[in-house]
């Protein structure tokens, strides 16, 4: 997972470049392992990491979520536009929402 400064540096930068509206960001991380035997010995290991990030843009009333595994920089800017476009189409809920 990436280190505490690449993710407030992100965050700056997210301010920075979409002033002017309200955001949270959930990022989680998932680890597994395994490991498989042949004959009653070790065969292989295998580990893998997951990496799930929500990105949810809050306006007045409107809600829009776009849920990403890519940390590429251009990718999570992309959907973090494509999320903003969303919260703009977006009906306004019944019921008034509170950060």
């Amino acid at each position: 997972m990436k280190n505490i400064y690449f993710w407030k540096s992100f965050i700056k930068k997210i301010k920075k470049d979409f002033k002017n509206i309200n955001f949270e960001m959930i990022a989680s991380e998932k680890n597994s392992g395994l490991t498989r035997f042949a004959q009653s010995t070790i065969h292989q290991n295998v580990a893998e990491t997951n990496l799930n990030l929500n990105f949810k843009v809050i306006d007045k009333n409107k809600i829009s979520v776009v849920k990403i595994n890519n940390l590429d920089e251009s990718i999570l800017l992309k959907n973090i536009e494509r999320a903003i476009e969303l919260c703009r189409i977006m009906p306004e809920l019944d019921y008034l929402y509170h950060q």
